[in-house]
């Protein structure tokens, strides 16, 4: 085989190598992806595992062009006001469609979500100056971990420390709770 040959083979598989690793690299960490808006109160009339208490519907979106694997998400008044009197000093689970606290999101796609809250604890101006707090990690990420356990629990025994027990992490994120849409009335 001539030597040209031989190059344009490797420059052929160097660039078929390259595109898949430049997608991973542009879809590992896409910068802060979600954005959390408050559709409304619901009262506690609801049934399921948040029965006694009423619900903050909110939607969650994910501006990213890659799916988006939400592990928790916390609510708390931004500035840690740190007052009894305040029910959002304290942390507050936010939880998806399904009551779990986890969620994936498709990409530019917006899902329900909600955080439980007693009935009357709240005013209407209670929900302004709200971050929202979320970990999370992208469908590469997700895969990744996956593949890392899949590994770790099919190699031999002395293979295992040289194995990253927690890589990949996720990553955390904040953001402020967006206010309502309101109706815009026609003229």
């Amino acid at each position: 085989m001539s030597r040209r040959v031989k190059l344009i083979i490797t420059a052929l598989f160097l660039v078929l190598l390259a595109i898949p690793t430049v997608y991973v690299i542009l879809t590992w960490s896409p910068p802060n992806p979600l954005r959390f808006r408050l559709v409304g109160y619901e009262d506690p009339s609801r049934k399921g595992q948040f029965r006694d208490s009423g619900k903050l519907n909110m939607i969650v979106e994910n501006t990213s062009s890659v799916p988006v694997y939400v592990v928790w998400a916390t609510m708390k008044r931004a500035g840690n006001p740190d007052s009894v009197a305040d029910p959002f000093s304290q942390l507050r689970e936010v939880y998806g469609p399904d009551d779990s606290d986890s969620m994936i999101i498709p990409p530019h796609t917006s899902l329900p979500c909600f955080c439980p809250v007693l009935q009357d604890e709240y005013p209407a101006s209670a929900f302004e100056n709200i971050e929202l707090f979320y970990g999370w990690m992208s469908a590469n990420r997700v895969k990744a971990s996956q593949a890392r356990i899949w590994l770790f629990l099919r190699v031999p025994e002395f293979v295992r420390p040289c194995i990253p027990i927690n890589w990949p992490t996720h990553d955390q994120d904040t953001t402020p709770l967006l206010p309502a849409l309101s109706a815009r009335s026609s003229p």
